[in-house]
């Protein structure tokens, strides 16, 4: 499974790239729902909110770091982990490894989905945020109440008998 949504992932991201680089000029606009979605082609030599401008060496070796112990890391635990977890996981490498590409190959990435509250975004940014965000929420609001929580008898939280 973590191969394959991280495959689909960075699929979906290079395709969708692709595409606005060939249908796009760089710094167009399209409205695609008024006051709310545009398509606006942009170039990030940079990180999200385009920090780290033009320090590409430093953004690969740092994100290839980090997709490194992701891997490691579902790798270690992936027997026992829970199929959530290694869901976001898997989105998360999906998309890291897809700015690493366009990272790798172009030396930018592609930047074009702009709902107008913060910066222009991507494919592969939907996949890192949206993974994070969903294991942020498992970790705080469901991974306590899922596991051990069977194990422990009536009445009480922890197991202990009363």
């Amino acid at each position: 499974m973590f191969f394959a949504v991280a495959a689909l992932s960075i699929a979906l991201d290079m395709f969708t790239k692709r595409l606005v680089e060939t249908a796009m000029t760089l710094g167009e606009t399209r409205t695609v729902i008024p006051g709310l979605l545009d398509l606006h082609f942009l170039q990030n030599y940079g990180a999200a909110y385009s920090i780290l401008q033009n320090r590409v060496d430093f953004l690969l070796v740092f994100t290839g770091i980090l997709l490194a112990g992701i891997a490691v890391y579902y790798f270690r635990t992936r027997k026992k982990a829970p199929l959530v977890e290694r869901l976001c996981l898997s989105l998360i490498f999906g998309g890291g490894c897809g700015n690493f590409i366009s990272r790798a190959v172009v030396g930018c990435v592609t930047d074009f989905l702009d709902i107008h509250i913060i910066p222009v975004f991507n494919v592969a940014d939907i996949c890192v945020t949206g993974g994070c965000i969903l294991l942020l929420i498992y970790y705080f609001f469901f991974e306590g109440k899922m596991s051990g929580a069977a194990d422990a008898p009536e009445g009480t939280d922890d197991g202990r008998q009363q």
